[in-house]
């Protein structure tokens, strides 16, 4: 199994929501790749960021930390996250 899993990476808005592909590393728990999107060049409010995932057709959905310029999810979700994807 890879360390890697893709994942989509969501920026709600006030005035709408915009996913981007991103990839999310199971060991360090890093959220990479995030495909840079213009939708959201012309939004003003942003209400909250999420990370989801989806596997076997199972839905979760993470609230990552920002440190820095980079995204985590949280250390408090790592186990729910590897349980999913070992599902």
């Amino acid at each position: 199994m890879s360390n890697i899993i893709d994942a989509t990476f969501v920026s709600q808005w006030d005035e709408g929501n915009v996913e981007t592909t991103c990839k999310v590393n199971l060991e360090t728990l890093e959220v990479t790749d995030i495909e840079q999107s213009d939708d959201s060049e012309n939004m003003i409010n942003l209400l909250e960021e999420t990370v989801e995932v989806t596997i076997n057709e199972k839905y979760e959905i993470y609230h990552p930390d920002q440190k820095g310029d980079k995204y985590f999810i949280k250390e408090a979700d790592k186990a729910r996250l590897l349980a999913q994807v070992n599902a």
